[in-house]
């Protein structure tokens, strides 16, 4: 199980782990997590050399989609941001040897709960301070993207929602059912 998880005793290439034993210092530091996605690209064998973590599956030229997990601009409870979202170190890294693949164009884009208020989201983690900076040094990142296309806010507890705010047509609906 080290290696590389097992489902029903049967190597499952779509899934490995990498052990973080959290240090005493900052667990998001930027050299943690390089090592520990790294750690995990060498377990799924999508490592090429000269063009990082994901050469072997990122062809040269491909138009690729980063999805992270960025679901609301504050914690109801006394959690903070980090369960809510894919921490910025992490988003920062895959998308920096994403780039060493050699794609012609990535995009960072999720669709956060409709009340998320994503320019306040994107700030408050230091995604939008880092999405500027790398679309400035690299033509080929298009930045960090609100994929919804219904968003809402609340007024004396009326849910106010805008809707079809981006065209249906922008769109590519996928069945992933058998995944």
């Amino acid at each position: 199980m080290d290696e590389v998880y097992l489902q029903n005793g049967i190597r499952n290439p779509l899934v490995a782990i990498a052990n973080h034993s959290c240090p005493a210092k900052d667990p998001y530091e930027p050299e943690s997590i390089e090592a520990l996605i790294h750690e995990v690209s060498d377990k799924m064998g999508w490592t090429e050399v000269g063009r990082g973590c994901f050469g072997k599956v990122v062809p040269a030229g491909a138009k690729v989609v980063i999805k992270p997990n960025l679901v609301l601009h504050f914690n109801q409870g006394n959690g903070g941001m980090l369960p809510l979202i894919t921490h910025a170190e992490i988003l920062k890294c895959v998308t920096e040897q994403v780039l060493k693949a050699d794609p012609s164009s990535l995009i960072v884009g999720d669709a956060p709960i409709q009340s998320c208020d994503f320019f306040r989201l994107l700030d408050e983690s230091g995604i939008n301070e880092w999405s500027q900076d790398l679309m400035s040094r690299d033509t080929r990142f298009k930045g960090v993207l609100d994929f919804r296309r219904t968003t809402c806010f609340f007024e004396k507890r009326m849910r106010m929602p805008s809707e079809n705010i981006k065209p249906f047509e922008n769109y590519v609906l996928f069945n992933l059912k058998s995944e």
